[in-house]
């Protein structure tokens, strides 16, 4: 007993600086990039007490990141068989400061400009369940960062094949939200955040990530909406 207890804490000791560091990685990659892409879908599922899945939500998004801070990021929600409303984030800048120059939001045909580029993450990730305050805040981390990965303590789970990455896979403790890192990138490649709803009742929330790390950006591509 005493000698599996003594394996059980080594293996806990060894695997905490192994996700510490893994968290670092994906930090710096996103932080320390000069261009960043994606296109990705969010759905949320309803689940009974059964185990069947019913679609509550469907989003599909774009992100475009040039440093210091120049971002576009438009998230579209289903609204019946075939059509999406749009709400649309970006931001145009003079010059070369580290500050855009104006930050604009558009939803659903009306523009308006935002005082701070957090408050506008904020504002679209209330619209679309999240997707805003997630890659984007580790794009333009805060004097005082707070993101997901600072939402849970997390524990290292296997390696996974998942459409063509190799992705190592981190639970939180809970295990309420798994995620899976592109081992060659460093980057999010999918997110499931599972809620409890009581019942036998649950929710899954499912985001998948096609990421791409510095490639060519045009400052045309920063604009309202298409």
């Amino acid at each position: 007993m005493i000698v599996l207890a003594a394996l059980a804490l080594a293996q806990t000791t060894s695997a905490t600086p192994d996700v510490a560091r893994l968290v670092r990685q994906v930090r710096a990659a996103y932080a320390n990039c000069k261009t960043y892409r994606d296109v990705g879908t969010q759905v949320i599922w309803n689940i009974d007490s059964r185990g069947t899945k019913a679609i509550w939500g469907e989003w599909k998004f774009n992100t475009t990141f040039a440093r210091p801070v120049q971002i576009r990021l438009e998230v579209s929600e289903r609204k019946g068989a075939s059509r999406w409303v749009s709400s649309v984030l970006w931001t145009t800048r003079k010059g070369q400061g580290s500050a855009p120059a104006q930050i604009h939001f558009g939803f659903d045909g009306s523009i308006e400009q935002v005082k701070e580029l957090r408050a506008g993450f904020a504002s679209l990730a209330s619209l679309s369940f999240g997707i805003a305050d997630r890659v984007p805040w580790l794009l333009i981390p805060s004097k005082d960062p707070f993101d997901l990965l600072d939402e849970h303590e997390w524990k290292r789970g296997g390696v996974e094949k998942l459409r063509g990455h190799d992705c190592v896979v981190l639970l939180s403790r809970d295990s309420s939200v798994k995620l899976w890192i592109d081992k060659r990138t460093s980057l999010l490649v999918q997110i499931h955040e599972q809620s409890d709803m009581g019942g036998g009742r649950s929710t899954l929330k499912v985001v998948q990530y096609t990421p791409k790390l510095n490639t060519r950006v045009q400052e045309s591509e920063f604009k309202g909406p298409n």
